[in-house]
C-alpha cells in the first residue's frame, strides 16, 4: 500500500459532510425582525444617554450608566451605553469625542454647535 492510497484510505473513511444551508435566514431574522417590533426602545435609550451627555461634560460609560439608573431607575448596559454614543453621530449628527484616560478608562463628550 502506498503512502497516496492510505490517504485516500483516510479520506473514504470521514463521515460524510453536513449539509449547510445555503442562506443564513435565521441570522437575518434576528438582525431584521419581523414587524411589528417595537423600536421605540432604541429611540428612547439613545434620548437617556442624550439628556446625561448633553451638559458637554466628560462623562465614563460607567458614569452615564449611574446617571441613568439614578434619574430614570433604568439599568442601560454600558455597551449598549456606547453604541448609542455613536448613533448620536450617525442617525442625529451629533458628534461626540472619546479619549483614553488611563487605568483602561475612556471618556467621552458630546461636541454641541453653539447655540
Amino acid at each position: 500500500m502506498t503512502d497516496q492510497t492510505a490517504i485516500f484510505d483516510l479520506i473514504d473513511a470521514l463521515p460524510a459532510p453536513v449539509d449547510v444551508p445555503r442562506r443564513f435566514s435565521k441570522a437575518v431574522q434576528e438582525l431584521d425582525p419581523p414587524e411589528p417590533f417595537d423600536r421605540s426602545e432604541w429611540a428612547t435609550q439613545k434620548r437617556r444617554v442624550y439628556d446625561v451627555m448633553k451638559c458637554g461634560k466628560r462623562f465614563t460609560l460607567e458614569q452615564i450608566k449611574h446617571h441613568i439608573k439614578v434619574t430614570t431607575g433604568i439599568s442601560d448596559p454600558e455597551p449598549s451605553i456606547s453604541a448609542q454614543i455613536r448613533h448620536l453621530k450617525n442617525q442625529n449628527g451629533i458628534h461626540h469625542g472619546k479619549e483614553r484616560v488611563g487605568g483602561g478608562l475612556t471618556v467621552y463628550w458630546l461636541i454641541l454647535p453653539d447655540a
